[in-house]
């Protein structure tokens, strides 16, 4: 809240309001489990009254899981005020995937003391339940297989599901994906591989050419959006910047910049490639371009091949 004058304004301090249940339960479970492991189920209740009251605590049962046998699955016990208390059970999971577990707690009425203090029971909020999911896995080692067909009109393809002898109980899975587009499953989300440019001069142009593809695919198929047309083209200006600061003054570049002996003839090549298929989408000098041809030039043999100068340090740019 603010006001204002005629001079100056005036803003009121912040003010901060906590809500919380009178009483609650929380769950404490692993991540996961393998199918068969037994494991503590351990559920803690918190008492934010004034006074005592008398919780009954139950584990609701299910086909997924068992409880130890001679478990109880209800817990009754006082609880007095500002106090916390933890029940548990040792539970074994029966069942694959998401397991959902479901500890509800209730406040009692009844004549009992609990000490020397009179129980209460809250007007609202007398029942808290919480369902929490667990992630059981198989156990064994996964295997995965694939196949896939491209199925023109009017034809059909029959594929056999071979599952091993050894395998898991229940553990089989089988996905069935039908795309219309040959590139979808490829392609799906593809705005997502857009990225900033940063690292050496190798690295650096490594990160700006998904910006230069990843557009020309979109445009080319009706699905370059305002919003990703302008991060890519963001990126590829800050890009460009970067690189220009590993340029020699001869018109090569290399990964540390001046501070190599020499361009490199594949980085220089790289960087001419990627300068010139970025002109559509963002300004780039062409005098930088044809310093560089112009060292290249000069290391071309006279069989046309060129001569290899220079430290690369990714030889993944010599494909």
């Amino acid at each position: 809240m603010f006001c204002t004058a005629d001079v100056g304004f005036g803003l009121s301090s912040t003010a901060t309001l906590t809500a919380f249940k009178p009483f609650f339960v929380e769950l404490a479970l692993p991540c996961s489990v393998i199918r068969g492991e037994a494991f503590t189920l351990k559920a803690t209740v918190f008492n934010y009254l004034l006074q005592c009251i008398k919780v009954q605590v139950t584990l609701v049962e299910s086909t997924q899981f068992q409880a130890q046998a001679g478990e109880e699955s209800a817990y009754t016990s006082c609880l007095c005020a500002e106090e916390g208390k933890t029940f548990q059970w040792e539970v074994t999971a029966t069942s694959l995937g998401e397991v959902n577990f479901t500890v509800s707690t209730e406040a009692l009425h009844t004549q009992e003391l609990c000490g020397n203090e009179v129980v209460i029971a809250p007007a609202q909020g007398r029942v808290d339940t919480v369902i929490k999911p667990l992630h059981v896995q198989p156990g064994g080692i996964l295997e995965e297989k694939a196949h896939s067909s491209l199925l023109c009109q009017e034809v059909s393809e029959n594929v056999s599901l071979a599952i091993p002898g050894n395998i898991v109980a229940g553990s089989e899975r089988a996905h069935v994906t039908v795309l219309g587009d040959m590139m979808g499953a490829a392609l799906q989300n593809i705005d997502r591989l857009l990225a900033m440019p940063h690292g050496c001069g190798e690295q650096n142009m490594v990160r700006f050419t998904p910006n230069i593809y990843i557009q020309q695919y979109l445009e080319k198929s009706g699905q370059l959006a305002p919003e990703i047309r302008d991060k890519a083209q963001g990126f590829l200006k800050s890009g460009y910047q970067r690189e220009l600061t590993y340029k020699h003054n001869d018109g090569s570049y290399s990964a540390f910049g001046k501070s190599d002996a020499t361009g490199n003839t594949w980085l220089t090549a790289f960087v001419v490639k990627c300068f010139g298929q970025a002109r559509p989408y963002i300004f780039i000098d062409q005098q930088h371009i044809e310093d560089a041809l112009k060292w290249l030039q000069q290391h071309q043999m006279e069989n046309g091949c060129f001569q290899s100068v220079g430290k690369l340090l990714n030889n993944a740019l010599q494909v």
